[in-house]
């Protein structure tokens, strides 16, 4: 029998062509502080630790929106009067030292001061409270039961860090005039010099 055409099928292949695209990248290394720093002043600035401190509380005040005669102390001492001599008055003096802004009574109060208003401005403006727990603290009330009232409520809120200072107290004691404190750890004058604990906490007020 003669063939017959019936019809034509076409088949169409795509061939996809794959390019390989090489990408040359340059990697450099990133400038380290000293590397950017050339003024005198920046190096001063980034070689000095104090900057931090200064800048924290200047970023402190600004968050507040206090006003510039409502400078925000770095650290508020509370204490008992019997302890000025021992322990308060040499801490607050070594903070100094650190060039921290300190509230401490006979640093910040002066003739003619409210003494309720200006504590109450130095415990709502600090960054730190730092308390000196001793058998004088824990005997009568007064302007320190509120003052450590008030940076336990602070410090409650998530607001503070209350550092606490133990002075001839144990566990015990602490625990049974406030088991907060009595969790935290503390440094204890029969450890560590006033000087070290001025250290540790100027390292706080760094951070």
């Amino acid at each position: 029998m003669p063939s017959r055409r019936i019809g034509t099928i076409r088949i169409t292949r795509t061939i996809k062509v794959r390019r390989e695209v090489r990408v040359s990248t340059t990697v450099r290394a990133i400038p380290s502080p000293v590397q950017i720093s050339q003024t005198p002043s920046h190096r001063l600035k980034y070689s000095n630790p104090l900057w931090s401190v200064r800048q924290a509380a200047d970023a402190y005040g600004e968050q507040l929106g206090v006003s510039p005669d409502e400078k925000p102390a770095d650290v508020f001492v509370c204490h008992a009067a019997e302890d000025k001599a021992g322990v308060a008055g040499p801490l607050a003096r070594a903070l100094r030292r650190h060039e921290l802004e300190v509230w401490y009574d006979e640093f910040t109060l002066a003739i003619g001061d409210s003494i309720p208003g200006r504590i109450d401005e130095g415990l709502r403006l600090c960054r730190i409270g730092v308390v000196i727990l001793s058998p004088a603290f824990f005997a009568r009330s007064g302007w320190r039961r509120l003052e450590f009232d008030a940076l336990v409520a602070r410090h409650a809120d998530g607001n503070l860090p209350v550092l606490p200072v133990w002075h001839e107290v144990g566990q015990d004691e602490v625990a049974a005039y406030s088991p907060i404190l009595a969790s935290k750890l503390a440094r204890k004058t029969s450890e560590l010099t006033i000087d070290e604990i001025a250290a540790e906490i100027a390292e706080v007020a760094r951070k």
